[in-house]
């Protein structure tokens, strides 16, 4: 500790999005289980505020197309060897979507079973038909940031080049536009793939849209939490009273932020530094609110903005279908870990958070939403597919312009999610590292054995000189 003392390193500037463009837009993050014994931790979360009235955000039923029993159909239904599905299966399959998207009845046909020539694998209508066949909302393949040009050419007649540019920002349904268009003699959307589209960006606008509480307390919507899971995802905090907040050994929140006030000089100890500085949020990340200096309240330290209830930490959503899984680790004595967030472009290290629940994508939200003004355009994670949706069941507004991808290496094990989640299938980003955050982490995996057997402060001293030294040694 007297070692990294005396090294004089300046955090606001380790910690840092070293891109033009500021706040950071681009990040990846990824959590690391790396702790001290749980008898040695004091975490609080003093931006989430209980109090108040809860906040819904939007439905998972009003982001699918068809019911989970239909997508199932129509997913085994454009898959090679279509005639696993029954006669009856597929008669039922197409009065439902008669009833809730009769849009899509036309190419659904194509895949009759028992017809000898079908669409080719790589057909864009087989590949839309297979994204409306997941679990994924419509909105992850009908991007936010998409809507507007994909609604210009539905009103006319589009450029080849704009047909391109889509394919690259929304490769799904912009692949889908290009291969119809290109059938058409005058180069126009056909009819009926205006229609599909329409439906389909109508969707996915209203998967950004908050519903109302009414719809939120209705039993065929979603069902009322198990108490445990109620107090994971209301982010209840381990042991710790309020009055340790500001303590001088605790770092409340136990994060640190790019953007935080330096450390106080002639404050104690080196070990007492983190917590003296009034680092009780830890602090801000790119882009946020510079804390405070000096003691203060804390309100005044957590950045941005506090975390109020939400409709979706007590009620749960029925999704249906089988859905990716990803286990949470955990270990028997040591916390949780860290989750740490890079700057994806620059690969900058913005900031790390000490975990108090297993890292899930609850860790992701609390650390984007309450540190940034306006989401990142570009958030890449490992879970992104449940992330998605639990940014939607929350501030689905905010989200409107963001890109959600899961890495390369990560995206082989999502089977049943939108091929729109792979970031390989974004030309701009496909060329990024996008195994940036494990690489790292993979260096701070060598701090586990020691690390286990110190205080929470010296831990969080520790890990931030650690990251720091390493950042100015690449």
């Amino acid at each position: 500790m007297n070692y990294i003392a005396l090294q004089d390193v300046d955090y606001t500037t380790a910690f840092h999005c070293r891109c033009a463009d500021q706040p950071c837009r681009s990040v990846i993050a990824d959590g690391i289980l790396l702790g001290v014994h749980k008898d040695k931790v004091q975490l609080l979360k003093p931006w989430v505020q209980p109090d108040g009235n809860p906040k819904p955000g939007s439905l998972h039923k009003d982001r699918v197309l068809l019911e989970s029993r239909d997508r199932e159909v129509l997913a085994r239904l454009c898959r090679p060897g279509n005639d696993a599905v029954t006669d009856a299966e597929y008669d039922s399959l197409l009065a439902n979507i008669r009833k809730r998207c009769p849009e899509l009845e036309v190419y659904v046909e194509r895949h009759r079973p028992g017809v000898a020539a079908g669409p080719a694998p790589n057909d864009a209508a087989r590949k839309l038909l297979l994204a409306v066949a997941s679990e994924s909302p419509v909105c992850a393949y009908v991007p936010g940031h998409a809507h507007d040009r994909i609604q210009q050419m539905l009103d006319a007649t589009p450029h080849p080049a704009a047909l391109r540019e889509i394919a690259k920002d929304a490769p799904i349904v912009g692949t889908f536009l290009m291969q119809e268009c290109a059938k058409a003699s005058n180069g126009a959307v056909p009819p009926a793939a205006r229609l599909l589209v329409s439906r389909l960006l109508a969707m996915g606008k209203a998967g950004y849209s908050v519903a109302g509480m009414d719809a939120w307390l209705r039993k065929e919507a979603t069902r009322e939490r198990v108490a445990h899971d109620v107090m994971a995802r209301g982010g209840v905090a381990l042991a710790g009273a309020p009055g340790e907040v500001l303590g001088r050994s605790n770092m409340a929140a136990g994060a640190v932020m790019a953007g935080a006030a330096a450390p106080s000089s002639g404050a104690g100890a080196p070990g007492e530094v983190l917590g003296r500085s009034n680092m009780a949020a830890g602090a801000a990340m790119a882009g946020a609110a510079a804390p405070s200096s000096g003691a203060g309240a804390p309100g005044e330290v957590l950045g941005l903005r506090n975390l109020g209830p939400y409709a979706a930490d007590t009620r749960s959503q029925t999704a249906g279908g089988k859905r990716c899984t990803k286990y949470k680790y955990d270990s028997k004595n040591l916390s949780p870990g860290l989750f740490v967030v890079h700057c994806l472009e620059c690969g900058g290290c913005l900031g790390f958070h000490m975990l108090n629940n297993a890292e899930s994508p609850r860790a992701l939200f609390e650390v984007l939403y309450t540190r940034w003004q306006d989401a990142p355009e570009v958030v890449v994670y490992d879970n992104n597919c449940h992330a998605h949706a639990y940014f939607l069941n929350r501030e689905p507004t905010w989200i409107t312009n963001t890109l959600f991808v899961i890495d390369k290496t990560h995206f082989r094990g999502h089977t049943g999610c939108c091929k729109a989640y792979d970031i390989a299938a974004y030309p701009k980003l496909a060329c990024k590292n996008s195994q940036l955050a494990e690489q790292r982490n993979s260096k701070l995996a060598i701090l586990k054995s020691h690390c286990a057997y110190m205080t929470q402060s010296t831990f969080l001293v520790y890990g931030q000189a650690f990251l720091a030294f390493g950042l100015r040694l690449k």
